[in-house]
């Protein structure tokens, strides 16, 4: 049986419990993690797969207009907010979310919305600019490692405030391939209770705080119902790929989808690329990635149209993450954290 990688309890301590790599890294869960378990889904017949594009390893970060909320407990006239949102697309299998997020009524900034890190999280460089830390504290927080600390803030996401002020972790973030100003993570977007993610509509929308139970339209125009398994602030899902059993992270802000590599060899996956590139992996720093074609895998016994998938070492958390280049093609996605379900939309022609 493989073990996860010896490099993955090297990590800065606080990387590894408020930080996965947001683009791309997930991690072991522990030995037996890719065990065998249960029987394979396989798909009714071979679909054709789209052409091969590789991730990135340069972050753009779009921008945001408008203002932020004039209070701190705004009223709602509806049941749900719908939060704008700008979703980059360059290829069938790759995708990147952000929201416009105000600290202490400054912004909106372009936020990564990211259920693969367990903190939401304000670059170095912004908290200094909002005197949210001090220039020497800030000195010290590189992109891809650094100190880190943490900050209260009000918090707020295109119409939606977050309640009472929300504590965020500071640290490097951005690169000079990567301009990235934060993350809003699984700590705040789980206490929304249900979020609705529409890649084609560019929203998200979630249930207005005083507006009741969640309205049934959150699930309109989904077609597959898939079991989370909560893991601390991560929401873990059971995987099958070929001969290969293993749990993978819902990860919106992973790009692409990625294995771990002892995952990958267990799958016997065929290589899409004999290319390796490096890509984005998070906090400024890059990882080199392989290609292969998943083809005969499942999430939850639902079986996912073929797609090139990648594979990067290091991981953090199970074996593998589920990102938003395949989330992207089943919009409308809902995460349910109250019932722990995901729910997706059928698979979308042309993707």
């Amino acid at each position: 049986m493989p073990s996860c990688p010896a490099t993955a309890p090297r990590r800065r301590p606080w990387l590894a419990v408020s930080l996965v790599p947001l683009l791309l890294a997930v991690s072991c869960t522990g030995p037996g993690a890719a065990a065998s378990r249960a029987p394979a889904v396989r798909a009714p017949e071979r679909a054709p797969l789209a052409s091969f594009a590789p991730f990135t390893s340069k972050l753009r970060a779009p921008g945001f207009t408008g203002g932020c909320p004039a209070t701190a407990a705004p009223r709602y006239p509806g049941r749900t907010v719908v939060i704008p949102l700008r979703i980059l697309t360059p290829s069938p299998a790759v995708s990147q979310i952000f929201a416009g997020v105000c600290l202490n009524g400054h912004g909106p900034y372009p936020f990564i919305v990211d259920t693969g890190s367990s903190r939401t999280i304000v670059d170095a460089a912004l908290a200094r600019r909002l005197g949210l830390v001090s220039a020497s504290a800030a000195s010290g927080m590189h992109a891809c490692g650094g100190t880190a600390r943490d900050a209260t803030v009000r918090l707020s996401a295109g119409p939606f405030v977050f309640g009472p002020d929300r504590q965020v972790l500071i640290t490097g973030l951005a690169s000079p391939s990567a301009p990235l100003m934060g993350i809003l993570g699984a700590d705040e977007l789980s206490s929304l209770g249900i979020d609705r993610i529409d890649y084609q509509a560019q929203t998200l929308t979630v249930p207005a705080p005083d507006g009741g139970a969640a309205p049934a339209s959150l699930s309109a125009g989904t077609s597959h119902r898939i079991r989370l398994q909560p893991s601390g602030d991560f929401q873990l899902m059971p995987a099958a790929a070929g001969d290969a059993r293993g749990q993978l992270l819902l990860d919106t802000g992973a790009q692409g989808t990625t294995l771990t590599p002892a995952f990958a060899r267990q799958a016997h996956l065929a290589r899409a690329s004999p290319v390796t590139t490096r890509t984005y992996a998070g906090a400024g720093c890059t990882r080199p990635v392989t290609y292969y074609t998943a083809r005969d895998w499942s999430i939850g016994g639902f079986t996912l149209a073929p797609q090139t998938v990648g594979s990067v070492p290091d991981f953090l958390v199970a074996d593998g993450s589920l990102g938003s280049g395949t989330l992207q093609r089943y919009s409308p996605v809902v995460i349910d954290y109250r019932h722990h379900e995901l729910l997706l939309g059928p698979l979308r022609p042309g993707t």
